[in-house]
């Protein structure tokens, strides 16, 4: 019997959260209002409900998750990393090489894997998503076990 192979959900991270300290903070942790009881346990429930066929969207403070039932559960969070920080990893992201990538669905371009970039802002994005506040964080909201030490990260436009 062959082996049954399961999509995995997609988690969607975009942020306006205005908190941190400036351009040049390194510090960055999940928006505390998606760390709350009342978004924790609503978007989990959601994201794992098997029957769910419509779109559900959790307000938590100045944050929301939007789980999108159809063709797949996937997850999309705002305000998730502060806007300062983000603003500086954009121009960061900016200054790399981006290649041409295309499949029968899409066209985009994208950097190499960031995994060894050494830029302040994408090595302290990386480690923060691999580390355990932010993978305990995203196996809370969605139920998965997620594997440690290991994150494969790009950018994509």
């Amino acid at each position: 019997m062959p082996e049954e192979t399961t999509k995995k959900p997609r988690v969607d991270l975009r942020s306006d959260f205005p908190h941190g300290k400036d351009d040049g903070d390194l510090h960055i942790r999940v928006n505390p209002s998606l760390l709350t009881a009342d978004f924790t346990s609503p978007f989990r429930a959601s994201y794992t409900d098997e029957a769910l066929e419509t779109t559900t969207t959790i307000t938590s403070g100045d944050s929301t998750g939007t789980i999108v039932a159809s063709p797949f559960h996937t997850g999309k969070l705002t305000n998730v990393f502060p806007q300062p920080f983000l603003l500086a990893l954009k121009e960061e992201l900016k200054t790399l090489t981006w290649h041409h990538r295309s499949n029968d669905l899409y066209k985009f371009n994208q950097t190499d894997d960031l995994a060894l970039n050494a830029l302040p802002h994408i090595k302290a994005l990386r480690d923060y998503m691999a580390g355990e506040e932010f993978v305990g964080f995203m196996e809370k909201i969605t139920g998965l076990e997620l594997t440690r030490g290991y994150l494969d990260l790009a950018a994509q436009r």
